[in-house]
């Protein structure tokens, strides 16, 4: 470790590895070349058995559209636009993520809220102490 931080391993030029400084063994790290925004998909979402790889792509365009306030007013053409998809596909996949409870959707086409629920799927765990 230097002063600027972990040395980088040998062999991997352009790339971020070195020691974790919270731990033994390499960290990685995207750098700072990237420019952009990220998105999160719910394990619950993309593991879920009903759902196919156009809904995660719509819901990444609804988080992008919601701007972190959980909600969206957006019209389906904007949607549709936003996930590079048909206006058809598009309600498909709505009515999916709704059925998966991923997304409540409120009011009329026109002046409809669709509501993001990424905890729909949150695994609970109980745990069980033994006495004695």
């Amino acid at each position: 470790m230097n002063a600027k931080g972990p040395a980088p391993w040998q062999g991997n030029a352009g790339r971020v590895c070195g020691s974790n400084p919270l731990g033994e063994g390499p960290r990685m790290d995207i750098g700072t070349r990237w420019q952009g925004t990220f998105r999160m998909i719910p394990d619950g979402l993309w593991q879920h058995p009903d759902l196919e790889l156009i809904d995660i792509k719509v819901w990444c365009g609804l988080c992008l559209h919601s701007r972190d306030t959980g909600q969206t007013t957006s019209t389906n053409a904007s949607l549709a636009a936003t996930a590079e998809t048909s206006l058809a596909t598009l309600k498909r996949s709505l009515a999916r993520l709704s059925k998966a409870g991923f997304i409540s959707v409120e009011g009329e086409t026109n002046r409809r809220v669709i509501r993001l629920q990424p905890d729909a799927h949150e695994t609970v765990y109980t745990l069980r102490m033994a006495h004695g």
